[in-house]
């Protein structure tokens, strides 16, 4: 509380960027028919994710990524950029001391690798009082121009003209430059080209996610109902659980949820918890329960309950105590189900 009175009262000037970048609505972005999942979850957006969607189709947003409000204001000037650096001059220009987080994009707009309109290189925070100057020098590596390709098993770098942006936030561009950039003329991966770009990211089609994919679209909840459920897969999938008593339980958690979402107040632990993996009880439990447990669980789901509840019971008795469980992490840097494997 402290802290936030010196803000309002002008005692301490905030300086934060946005991390994110916060839509008009959830509805606005193209993993809102894939998330939640069922049991499959598709990332049909690729790369276009966060700033990586919204600036490549000119999306209105609420708040973009890099935004931050200050008591005071910043100038840039005298931009000097290469392929490893941009510097630049930011000045204080109101009247109270405050810091600036400049960030630095870069762009090619005619690649011919399938990429964002715009990705981060870089960024600096910088510390000015009113009227003070401050040269900038904001570094990058070469990752900045390259790619995977999965042909030669190896970043490349894509040749030709680059621009650099220097931004007070991703949509208040305050300097350019232009830089050459050699390649190193591999051919690109027919999955990594741009003309493979889906024609709606909101839309992608099953052939132009398994063109980005670069194989078949696996499986989805419609065509294994009748399967049995993975420790794979994530626990709101017991909706197709072979036990009814399973059914019944993840539908009463399922309208709790829903009835959270209707009351205008998300119950995020819900999601969080019907969206994580069966694996995942193990793994969040601290030692409490092991990984045979959660395999066990699973066979009771799967309506074979004398043999789940059976080994369930001898999982719990021969499971390692937590104490044991954290001195086997600590001493070996590793979780407790890759130690046993």
């Amino acid at each position: 509380a402290l802290a936030a009175l010196k803000v309002i009262a002008g005692e301490v000037n905030p300086s934060g960027k946005l991390a994110e970048t916060f839509p008009m609505r959830y509805e606005d972005l193209p993993i809102c028919g894939c998330y939640p999942a069922d049991r499959v979850c598709e990332y049909r957006e690729g790369l276009f994710i966060g700033y990586r969607y919204t600036e490549t189709v000119g999306a209105d947003v609420l708040f973009p990524f890099g935004y931050g409000l200050s008591y005071t204001t910043f100038s840039y000037a005298n931009i000097q950029a290469d392929n490893h650096n941009a510097s630049f001059d930011i000045t204080n220009t109101g009247k109270v001391a405050g810091s600036e987080i400049a960030q630095v994009y870069c762009a090619n707009k005619q690649s011919k690798v399938l990429r964002p309109a715009k990705a981060l290189v870089g960024f600096a925070k910088v510390h000015l009082n009113p009227g003070e100057t401050k040269r900038v020098t904001v570094e990058f590596c070469e990752r900045a121009f390259q790619y995977y390709n999965v042909n030669t098993s190896r970043y490349e770098s894509e040749g030709g003209e680059w621009t650099l942006e220097v931004c007070a936030n991703i949509r208040d561009v305050r300097l350019s430059a232009t830089v050459h950039v050699d390649g190193t003329g591999a051919a690109i991966p027919a999955s990594a080209s741009a003309s493979s770009m889906p024609k709606n990211l909101m839309n992608v089609t099953d052939r132009e996610f398994e063109r980005m994919l670069g194989r078949s679209v696996p499986m989805r909840t419609s065509d294994r109902e009748r399967s049995l459920l993975q420790i794979n897969d994530p626990i709101d999938a017991l909706v197709h659980a072979r036990n009814p008593l399973a059914r019944l339980i993840i539908k009463f958690i399922l309208r709790k949820r829903e009835k959270s979402i209707r009351d205008g107040k998300p119950n995020l632990n819900l999601f969080f918890t019907t969206n994580m993996p069966f694996r995942a009880i193990a793994k969040m439990m601290n030692g409490m329960v092991s990984m045979d447990m959660a395999q066990s669980l699973l066979t009771v789901a799967n309506s074979r309950r004398g043999r789940g509840f059976g080994k369930l019971i001898v999982g719990y008795f021969t499971r390692p105590s937590i104490k044991k469980v954290q001195e086997a992490e600590r001493s070996s840097g590793k979780p407790m189900e890759n130690i046993r494997a």
